[in-house]
């Protein structure tokens, strides 16, 4: 006995655009994974970049947690850039990592040499 069944709605939903917000990183140094990181409210995240040290980066000037700043920001264009808000070189050697501390505000980075940086980041 076969059962037949119903096919589902011709009108499903599309995926919407993944891609939301990008920026271009340096190719200096290539061969290593470089670990970018989101602060624990994420609305900042630390990208190693440019050999010797890392940036802030945020959605938006304002620092805004990425659904505000999508809402504000959208421009229904495409993925956005996302927004430099202080460089700080930190190492003789390539940054490789960086981590923020879930508890304090505090922002720690590596380099291939092995050095350990403790950073207390301030924005002006």
């Amino acid at each position: 006995m076969t059962v037949a069944r119903k096919r589902a709605a011709t009108n499903v939903p599309a995926n919407g655009a993944r891609l939301l917000y990008y920026i271009q990183e340096s190719k200096k140094v290539e061969g290593y994974m470089r670990e970018a990181c989101f602060s624990p409210d994420g609305r900042v995240i630390c990208s190693p970049h440019d050999d010797y040290g890392v940036r802030l980066l945020a959605f938006n000037e304002h620092c805004n947690e990425m659904h505000y700043a999508r809402q504000y920001n959208s421009n229904g264009n495409g993925p956005e850039i996302l927004r430099e808000l202080q460089y700080k070189p930190c190492h003789p050697h390539v940054v490789i990592s960086s981590q923020f501390s879930p508890r304090f505000p505090l922002l720690v980075t590596g380099c291939l040499l092995g050095n350990v940086v403790w950073n207390l980041p301030v924005l002006s």
